[in-house]
Parts: structure tokens; C-alpha cells; sequence
């Protein structure tokens, strides 16, 4: 539907910009500056500034969604932004789960980092390639942190590399917080980065209940990267599934636990 044009704020369009480029996947400069009722012009800045920020990506003449980009990497205050209530709420149902004395492992991500936010147990020992994890559990006093060593991947603040594998194989958790790009309910666990995928199967391999969270946006796709199976996750938490993902995650004797139930 046709929108009049406006003069709306500038946080108000580019807000509006990246809420159609999602649902429509990928939009031309042309179609926005209609819908919106502001110049090509001003929309193609707008789409260089979303652009930078991994909100959207880039395109000739338009903008495409990340979600239809596999290999796109979304940069750390990207991710932040997408489903912040969602990716809050996971987090702290995720973190009760952690016991008193418990060594666990948290993988990098931006619900992940709501897990971490969330720690209340006492005792814990974390292990994480994610450094906006490390520096966040700092605080937190009944934390002791581990930090795997490796390359730091830009923009995103993740440690990756064989140094990190190593590292992490070499240690041993009660349980594993699993970040995810994407869930196929049929295919698996997959990931936008080769990069980090070795790292995941590392921390699989490492620990003895796997815990993976992601909101219901990650659903019912896939990226480029497979990390694992359904099969190997032990818990999923999440906002919202489908009845076609509760009957494929059963059959897998996998536990799902949802925001509100």
C-alpha cells in the first residue's frame, strides 16, 4: 500500500527503511523513495548509512534483507538491535538454568550475551570466544572467565581460528549456550561464517548438555555454513515455533521451551 509522503524524522524513515527490506526481502531505492515520500537521494543515504551499520545490505539500485544474503556476516551492533526484548527474555530464562558450581560454555552472539547478562548462580566458570561476553561478566563477581585465545573477526568481536579450537577442545563443560543464524528444522543448525563453525563444533564436541537459543525470527531458514544436527541439540529456547517445528523437534528428542509456556 502507498504511503503519503511525510516528513518524518530521520531515525523514524531509516527504521521504516530496514522494516521493509525485511519483510519485502529486497526493495529498489525507487520503490522506497515512493513509499516513503522522500527523494532518491535522501534514501540512497539512508541505505549507505544502514548499509555500514549491517542492518541492510547494499545493492545496484536497492537494498536486500541479510536474512537473503547466506555468507553475510551482520556486525555485533546490528545484531543488537534486532529483537531486543525477545533476545532479553531468552536470555534470562536461558541463565536459570545455570547452577550453583556449573563450568559452561558461551558461545558468541547477541542472545548469547543475554545469557551472560543474566548469570545469577554462584561459583560459575564461563568460557567463551566472544569479547564483548568476557568484558560484560568482568563485573559479576561470582563469575570466573575464561577467555579462548585466536584471531578476533572484525566487527563482530568473536575469536576464531585454530587456536581457538584448540583451546576450547582442550577444556570440558556442563553446559553449552548455543548462538544460531538459523534453524532448519529438517536440516539443522547453520551458520553465516566458516569461520565460527569449527569453533561451534569445537564447544559441541567439549560439552555434555547443549542449550541453543535463538528467537523465532532464526526459524525455517538456513545460511551458508552447517554447524550440526538437530539431533545434537539438547535444549531449545526460544519466543514463538511452529506446530511443524514442535512435531520435528519431538520426534528428535529435543526439549523446547517457550517464552510464556
Amino acid at each position: 500500500m502507498k504511503m503519503q509522503p511525510t516528513d518524518t524524522f530521520l531515525e523514524e524513515r531509516r527504521s521504516e527503511i530496514v522494516r521493509i527490506v525485511n519483510e519485502q526481502g529486497k526493495v529498489s531505492t525507487k520503490e522506497l523513495s515512493t513509499l516513503l515520500g522522500s527523494s532518491v537521494v535522501t534514501i540512497r543515504n539512508d541505505i549507505n548509512h544502514l548499509a555500514e551499520l549491517g542492518v541492510i545490505v547494499k545493492t545496484h539500485g536497492g537494498a536486500l534483507s541479510p536474512s537473503k544474503v547466506f555468507n553475510f556476516e551482520v556486525p555485533a551492533a546490528a545484531k543488537s538491535l534486532r529483537n531486543r526484548k525477545e533476545k532479553e527474555a531468552i536470555g534470562k530464562l536461558a541463565a536459570s538454568l545455570i547452577k550453583d558450581g556449573d563450568v559452561i560454555m558461551i558461545d558468541a552472539g547477541s542472545t548469547t550475551l543475554e545469557v551472560a547478562k543474566h548469570i545469577k548462580a554462584q561459583d560459575v566458570t564461563v568460557i567463551t570466544n566472544d569479547l564483548q561476553i568476557a568484558y560484560y561478566l568482568t563485573e559479576n563477581t561470582n563469575v570466573k572467565t575464561i577467555v579462548a585465545g585466536g584471531t578476533c573477526a572484525p566487527d563482530v568481536f568473536t575469536l576464531v581460528g585454530i587456536q581457538t579450537c584448540r583451546f576450547i577442545e582442550s577444556l570440558h563443560a556442563d553446559k553449552l549456550f548455543l548462538g544460531c543464524d538459523a534453524i532448519d528444522f529438517s536440516f539443522g543448525i547453520t551458520n553465516r561464517t566458516l569461520e565460527e563453525v569449527g569453533v561451534k563444533q569445537a564447544m559441541l564436541q567439549s560439552s555434555e548438555q547443549i542449550i541453543a537459543v535463538a528467537d523465532a525470527s532464526k526459524q525455517d531458514t538456513r545460511v551458508f555454513a552447517k554447524v550440526c544436527d538437530l539431533e545434537t541439540l539438547d535444549v531449545l529456547i526460544t519466543d514463538a515455533i511452529s506446530e511443524h517445528g514442535k512435531a520435528i523437534a519431538q520426534e528428535c528428542g529435543l526439549e523446547v521451551l517457550v517464552l510464556g509456556s
